[in-house]
């Protein structure tokens, strides 16, 4: 064998044939193979494949499924109404008076501010004229308390803001307990460290 043959030979065979045996050969026969198969195999051959359930059909093809699906869509609607319905920590409205609590950090303070609205959307309530006193915590991450502060200001019932600043300690948490009258409020907001 010259080197122009030995270039041309290629494949799986090529080794073989250099030791001097033959290649072997194998034939198959599906038909032959089903002939002898189970009458389960036969039909299922005769069949074609399974096409899988939607998506839907498949969520509620046992009982079993249609529980946990059931359970899916309780606990979904569940966090959809709890999320939609519940007021956040950092708002309040006592009094018909809507109050929030916003509170940052910038370089080293933290800035803190108390909003009060128009009373039930209109301006001269029946707390209008009274004075609006804030008290301010800041707690630290262990929950100590690393800062307190009372602001007041006069509510007439037009919007009002009351702000203050202070040196950041770790300050993971601002209360602030409003008070507008015989009217209180307790208002709660993590530091936005943004």
């Amino acid at each position: 064998m010259d080197d122009e043959e030995r270039i041309g030979e290629s494949g799986p065979d090529s080794d073989e044939r250099q030791s001097g045996r033959e290649r072997l050969v194998f034939h198959y026969s599906r038909e032959r193979r089903l002939e002898r198969a189970s009458e389960s195999v036969r039909r299922a051959y005769a069949e074609g494949p399974i096409k899988p359930p939607g998506l839907f059909k498949g969520l509620v093809a046992t009982r079993g499924s249609r529980s946990i699906f059931a359970v899916i869509v309780v606990i979904c609607i569940a966090i959809v109404a709890q999320t939609l319905l519940r007021q956040p920590e950092n708002e309040a409205t006592p009094g018909g008076v809507p109050a929030k609590l916003q509170a940052f950090l910038f370089e080293e303070s933290v800035y803190v501010t108390v909003s009060l609205g128009a009373e039930g959307n209109r301006e001269g309530g029946p707390l209008a004229g009274r004075v609006a006193v804030v008290r301010i915590v800041a707690r630290d991450g262990s929950g100590a308390v690393v800062h307190e502060e009372e602001l007041r200001a006069g509510y007439s019932g037009t919007p009002v803001a009351l702000r203050t600043v202070f040196r950041d300690y770790e300050v993971t948490m601002v209360t602030a307990e409003l008070e507008i009258g015989d009217t209180r409020a307790t208002l709660t907001a993590p530091v936005d460290r943004k």
